[in-house]
């Protein structure tokens, strides 16, 4: 009787601990997820940013470089907001913003 209690313990202790490891897991890769998204966000911002600059140079200057200048940020800008967000459970470091 002893050694089954014993043992319905040690069985509800590894339950719970198997319990809140899932839990802290899972937890720490919607952190990951959301971090990322957060990082993608801000690079949105900063290049749209660049491009606002940018076209705001253009317009006062009408000079070549500006010109080459937006179209590069242009280009940049475009091809980064086309990336899909990664998928939750993603690996983050694999997609990491250089």
């Amino acid at each position: 009787m002893i050694i089954t209690q014993r043992a319905a313990g040690k069985a509800t202790g590894l339950a719970a601990i198997g319990i809140i490891a899932a839990m802290i897991w899972w937890t720490h890769l919607a952190v990951e997820y959301a971090n990322e998204q957060r990082r993608v966000t801000s690079e949105i911002g900063r290049r749209l940013t660049e491009l606002r600059l940018v076209t705001f140079e253009y317009h006062l200057y009408h000079n070549e470089r500006a010109r080459v200048q937006w179209d590069t940020v242009s280009d940049m800008s475009t091809a980064y907001r086309e990336r899909p967000f990664p998928r939750a459970g993603a690996n983050a470091n694999s997609r990491r913003i250089a």
